[in-house]
């Protein structure tokens, strides 16, 4: 996806602040939505979540493994 690391390093730490905006959303509307709004929220944001990961942040780790946070357990999948 791409090749520029640093560029990729860039790119990952924006998407991770947006991921974590995400989860600070969910958690906002957790005490102020009824649970089955919460609930329908929380499921939307979780699709989201799962998109941001799988388009934006899996093709750059699988590009450049070293930049992936340790927390995240990434697992390279391509064999280079």
């Amino acid at each position: 996806m791409i090749k520029n690391r640093e560029t990729a390093v860039e790119l990952s730490n924006r998407l991770l602040k947006i991921s974590g905006a995400i989860n600070d959303a969910i958690i906002f509307a957790q005490d102020r939505c009824p649970d089955d709004e919460f609930k329908e929220f929380r499921l939307a944001m979780g699709r989201l979540l799962d998109r941001l990961y799988v388009l934006g942040l899996e093709p750059l780790y699988e590009e450049h493994p070293d930049i992936a946070p340790p927390e995240l357990e990434f697992k390279p999948r391509k064999k280079k």
